[in-house]
């Protein structure tokens, strides 16, 4: 077989192979956005007992989940399931997440929230704080910290 037979037989196979590459590319569905996997600047943390369960979940919760969320909250975890590895666990924690301190603190001061104190003081013994959370994989964002070794 001579060269050129040979490079314009090539130059036929990987014209074929890259159509069909390029066919297969196209009927495939596209690739779904990239999920938000940043995580929030700030964690606020609370560590609760239940003092009346049904106070908590009938008159405190449905009132302070859409306050929490108007003040940029979302929620990383609530559970009552808290495995203790050293020390006595909490019965119950809610960790959320902030994009600032500023945003907490505007949540906490609200009087919306103040008016709420009373019902969650009746319903639950809680401690509560926030802390920022480290820089992470895809950049910091405004409060968040190096984190120590």
């Amino acid at each position: 077989m001579n060269k050129a037979l040979l490079l314009a037989s090539g130059a036929v196979l990987g014209g074929i192979f890259s159509a069909g590459v390029g066919l297969v590319n196209a009927q495939m569905p596209a690739a779904p956005a990239a999920a938000n996997t940043t995580r929030p600047a700030v964690f606020y943390i609370s560590e609760q007992t239940f003092v009346d369960e049904k106070k908590y979940n009938e008159e405190f919760v449905p009132k302070v989940q859409p306050l929490i969320k108007a003040h940029g909250g979302r929620f990383i975890a609530r559970a009552n399931e808290v495995t203790a590895f050293s020390g006595d666990a909490p019965k119950r924690v809610v960790i959320t997440g902030f994009e600032s301190l500023d945003d907490v603190k505007k949540w906490q001061e609200s009087p919306e929230y103040k008016a709420l104190i009373p019902i969650r003081d009746a319903s639950i013994k809680v401690r509560s704080y926030a802390i920022p959370t480290c820089e992470n994989p895809q950049g910091a964002k405004p409060g968040q910290t190096k984190c120590p070794n």
